[in-house]
């Protein structure tokens, strides 16, 4: 089973190094950048520990805020369809990486994806009115110290007793270390952190909650 899961995450590394090659110019980006510049950037190190994640603790109802172009959600997808259990929802405000994320997602099992397109502090409480509990939360939006603390307020008590509630890039900037020092400080969360693979020297890229 190990040799198969393993054979499994290079056939997505595969699907991920392909989509490198995307040339195109994404017109939702300030920056500018290509659509394969934009999907080269989650990095397959922590995207493989969520999908071994989800493979073993088959959570029920996930929640990812910031799609972007739908890579780290492809290995979330593709653990749920190989649990054939759970659902996952994403939501991303930039309409052009939407309807990127929505053909990625398209070639694998999308049943089991929905993917909202707008604000995020928008769609929340709409979608929480509906679903208002999830067992693993991952947080991936702007990068700035308001729109973080926001989303923790929002989402918190969103999670189930056991679930994971991440967010990334909590050293990119004086701002997100500000909003991760405050995050730790919730009593209602065992805090860790996911650092580089083989860079242990550097600061933590992904902060970690398990809800108590």
């Amino acid at each position: 089973m190990q040799g198969f899961q393993r054979l499994f995450l290079c056939a997505l590394g595969r699907v991920r190094r392909a989509l490198k090659s995307d040339r195109r110019p994404c017109p939702d980006d300030p920056r500018g950048r290509s659509f394969g510049e934009i999907q080269w950037s989650p990095k397959p190190w922590w995207c493989e520990q969520f999908y071994q994640v989800i493979r073993k603790k088959r959570p029920a109802r996930l929640l990812e805020v910031g799609t972007s172009l739908g890579m780290t959600g492809l290995y979330v997808l593709a653990a749920l369809t190989r649990n054939r259990h759970g659902h996952f929802f994403t939501i991303e405000q930039a309409p052009a990486k939407v309807t990127y994320a929505r053909r990625l997602f398209a070639a694998f099992d999308d049943t089991r994806a929905t993917c909202l397109e707008g604000s995020s502090t928008s769609i929340l409480p709409q979608l929480l009115a509906s679903e208002p509990a999830f067992e693993w939360v991952f947080i991936d939006i702007d990068h700035r110290y308001e729109s973080t603390i926001e989303h923790m307020a929002l989402l918190a008590d969103h999670v189930l007793p056991g679930g994971l509630l991440l967010f990334d890039d909590i050293s990119l900037n004086e701002g997100m270390r500000r909003a991760w020092r405050e995050i730790r400080d919730h009593a209602g969360f065992e805090w860790t952190t996911l650092h580089w693979r083989n860079r242990k020297t550097l600061e933590p890229r992904v902060g970690v909650g398990r809800r108590r």
